[in-house]
């Protein structure tokens, strides 16, 4: 239920997603490095989610589960991170 997250990069061989895993990450923007995702389960991601997934090929697990589920999915890895700082 991490609403402040924004950017995840995945550093691993092997990774699968559970169910719920990002349910509650409503501002949840990028998944860096999706070539190494296995498995995703049910409702791991919110229905209104505008997570974008970036990898390096299109022919993988995470490819076919963007396409299915209407996620956008980016070979170029150029992602921007921004901080907003609040001054009183």
């Amino acid at each position: 239920n991490g609403s402040s997250l924004i950017f995840v990069e995945m550093n691993s061989d092997k990774i699968a997603i559970g169910r719920n895993a990002f349910l509650g990450c409503i501002n949840l923007r990028t998944l860096l490095n999706t070539d190494s995702i296995t498995t995703i389960e049910t409702n791991a991601f919110n229905k209104y989610s505008k997570v974008m997934f970036y990898g390096d090929i299109k022919s993988n697990y995470a490819y076919e589960y963007a396409k299915e589920n209407r996620i956008n999915f980016s070979t170029n890895k150029t992602v921007t991170a921004y901080c907003y700082i609040e001054i009183k």
